[in-house]
Parts: C-alpha cells; structure tokens; sequence
C-alpha cells in the first residue's frame, strides 16, 4: 500500500512540467551563470571564510575538551 501511495505520488509529480530533477553539479552550474562574476567570487570568498570558522570552532572545542579532561584527572588524583 505504501509503495503504492508513492508511485501515484511520484506519477503525479512526473506530470508536472515545472518540476525539474537536477544534480548538484547542475544547480551549482545554473546558480554560477546567474550570478555575475563578482558575485560568484564574493560567496566563494564567504564560504572559504566560514569554513574556516568551523575548523577554528572546532579546535577550540578540542582544546576546551582537553582541558575539562585535565582538570577532571587533576581533581580525581
């Protein structure tokens, strides 16, 4: 019954003209052409610093780690 809900569902959806299935690849492709060039280059700037971000976030939280461990060692012995 299940599977069956979901063919009629994708059916219905296949007949739709305005829904398109894309890859990643093609998105990113589509967003890049609509975007002028600037633009493209700014978020690629955004995204390589907010990367960064997170591995700075998660250094520190390495580090706190290990330092909550050392003080829980410390306070037991």
């Amino acid at each position: 019954m299940i599977f069956e809900t979901a063919f009629v569902t994708l059916s219905k959806l296949a007949e739709q003209p305005q829904l398109r299935f894309t890859t990643h690849q093609e998105q990113h492709q589509e967003l890049k052409e609509k975007l002028d060039e600037s633009d493209y280059k700014n978020l690629q700037e955004e995204n390589e610093d907010l990367k960064q971000r997170i591995l700075n976030q998660e250094k520190q939280k390495t580090n706190l780690l290990g330092e909550t461990k050392g003080i829980i060692s410390t306070n037991i012995n």
